[in-house]
């Protein structure tokens, strides 16, 4: 989420607000949340994130990320940037997106917690292995906060997934019908004027050689 944490100041995306009696993230540009959380499904437990923890600010849970994300800023960043400074551009506005505050860095280290095995993030932290490796402290706070095994989560996940049918823009579904019955009809007709045009120079031939049989028979 992009935004401040009392209200929409700025906010281009979608926000999170601790104004609401328990925390929540609001939209000022649906459409493009649900585009985007369709492209990349981690956004939803990103945004998610900032519910759970905007509702529970004053728990253990909460302190335990602030001290992790202090950790991070003093001891752990630095060396993170020189290992990963050919992969992002410096000064550049997201890879270090976990570094805006405690809540983002709560938020982004919840995605590539909740990631398969084998997938990766184009920002850090890339996965949920490179999390525990590189921010031990981290790690036990986000797995701390949630109290949720990743491999269960994602046995649940599987069961959701939507076909890829179905995540298709309705517009794209209409049109490419749209295009097959069209060519079906072209292909029709064609079909139906070559049959009428051989019915008729076939009903012609007929009607010259009865014509040609009636002359014969009359000079007989």
């Amino acid at each position: 989420g992009a935004s401040s944490s009392t209200g929409d100041e700025g906010a281009q995306h979608f926000a999170y607000s601790g104004s609401c009696a328990q925390g929540c993230v609001y939209s000022h540009m649906p459409e493009r949340l649900i585009r985007d959380i369709a492209n990349s499904p981690d956004l939803f437990m990103h945004e998610y994130a900032h519910v759970l923890h905007l509702a529970s600010m004053d728990s253990s849970e909460s302190r335990a990320i602030g001290a992790a994300y202090t950790d991070f800023m003093q001891t752990k960043l630095p060396a993170l940037e020189t290992k990963y400074s050919e992969t992002y551009e410096p000064g550049g506005c997201c890879f270090w997106y976990s570094a805006t505050n405690d809540k983002e860095f709560f938020a982004v280290t919840t995605q590539a917690y909740f990631l398969d095995d084998g997938e990766q993030r184009w920002d850090w932290p890339k996965s949920s292995t490179l999390l525990q490796s590189e921010d031990a402290e981290a790690y036990s706070a986000v797995v701390d906060y949630w109290s949720i095994d990743p491999d269960e989560f994602a046995a649940h996940l599987g069961n959701c997934k939507i076909p890829l049918w179905e995540t298709m823009d309705q517009k794209l579904i209409i049109a490419g019908l749209a295009g097959v019955l069209l060519l079906f009809g072209i292909g029709l007709c064609c079909l139906i004027k070559r049959c009428c045009s051989r019915r008729g120079r076939k009903g012609k031939a007929d009607k010259d050689e009865g014509g040609r049989a009636k002359i014969q028979l009359m000079a007989i």
